[in-house]
């Protein structure tokens, strides 16, 4: 979630450097906040309370940074999840309309393996949460760990949802995951029942799932691999009513080597890049060699553009409202307790009438179809 780079060259990397590497560098909340809650900040001091309903279903949307989340469609979201540092006045915009504000962020496997580290990290994280009128916290640990080390991570978790609900008590506190709890893939070998017993949810992140092994161009998230990793959680014994799944709002652009005759792209290593849902819009309508397919396979969208400077031949996949419409259904059939979407400020906001129009039908697909 925080590293924007797919799972499994991500889990490599970590496993490359070890578990005892120091990666305190990346800890959230390492700053104090001062003694004693500060006042409300909104013009209405009441937006500051806590928000004290539980929605039935869960719509939840991660919020990276900047102006965009005063065009969010306010009317289809239940929480927003923050970075640290967003705007205070997004959390009194988001009360008015009774939508939840946590803040997503993660601790260091050190920090995790350090009882000291620990306590200190979540009473940071806490004591900010109670000085900025959080409503809860979106823990993104997404580090292997083997299964004898597991029971560390359950202890944490639980730690830090007791001290949540001890400083506030209607505040929720989630997991975000891999697309899969097969512990083989990415080396998490956590023990997501028990998990999944201590958090509100856990938010399936059903999105860089590509197989790097191949280096050829493929969906970001595939519809099958995406079944096959909710059927890998409900088979660990997870409730369906503790699983929210995120689905992209952005998609990759392969620089093809080799575009052959069946239209499969094959890259180089490192050959690819993220691209947002506004950009790749434009690139479709201006730049696009093939106008938009679809893969049954993958059940996603795809095309092909050629890049006016280098003269390079790409392949741009993606997720739009029919392809997403799947997943949010995919959701629905096995219901799940929500579903989610990685980011929202992938869109283009401005005032164009096509963005305009583009960005209503993937707010709108969000909820029509779960």
């Amino acid at each position: 979630m925080a590293l924007l780079v797919p799972h499994v060259l991500f889990s490599c990397m970590v496993l490359i450097l070890g578990l005892s590497a120091s990666v305190d560098s990346v800890d959230y909340f390492r700053r104090r906040p001062p003694r004693g809650r500060p006042p409300c900040h909104c013009s209405d001091a009441t937006l500051c309370d806590p928000i004290k309903t539980t929605p039935k279903k869960e719509i939840h949307v991660f919020s990276v940074d900047g102006p965009n989340w005063k065009d969010y469609f306010w009317d289809n979201i239940t929480t927003v999840a923050v970075q640290e540092g967003f705007d205070p006045e997004l959390l009194c915009h988001a009360h008015s309309k009774g939508v939840r504000v946590t803040v997503w962020g993660y601790f260091s496997v050190q920090t995790l393996f350090n009882e000291s580290a620990r306590n200190r990290w979540v009473e940071d994280t806490v004591n900010y949460a109670v000085n900025n009128f959080i409503d809860g916290y979106n823990i993104d640990f997404e580090f292997p760990l083997l299964t004898s080390q597991a029971p560390v991570l359950t202890a944490m978790i639980k730690q830090t949802k007791d001290a949540f609900k001890k400083a506030l008590p209607y505040s929720v506190v989630t997991l975000d995951s891999s697309y899969s709890s097969n512990c083989t893939l990415f080396g998490r070998c956590y023990d997501y029942l028990a998990i999944s017993k201590i958090v509100d949810y856990i938010v399936i992140m059903a999105y860089d799932e590509l197989d790097l092994v191949g280096l050829k161009g493929m969906a970001n998230a595939p519809l099958n691999r995406t079944r096959q990793g909710i059927d890998d959680f409900l088979r660990a014994g997870v409730s369906p009513s503790k699983l929210v799944v995120a689905v992209p709002w952005y998609g990759y652009d392969f620089t093809c080597s080799v575009l052959n005759e069946d239209d499969v792209c094959y890259y180089k290593l490192g050959g690819w890049r993220q691209q947002q849902y506004g950009n790749i819009m434009k690139l479709l309508a201006n730049n696009s060699t093939t106008g938009r397919k679809w893969s049954k396979e993958y059940g996603s969208p795809y095309f092909d553009y050629k890049d006016m400077g280098s003269g390079e031949t790409h392949q741009l996949w993606y997720d739009d409202p029919s392809s997403l419409a799947l997943r949010y259904q995919l959701a629905a059939e096995k219901q799940l307790y929500g579903v989610s979407v990685y980011h929202a400020d992938t869109l283009d906001y401005s005032t164009n009438k096509t963005a305009v129009n583009e960005t209503k039908a993937m707010w709108d697909a969000f909820v029509r179809e779960y």
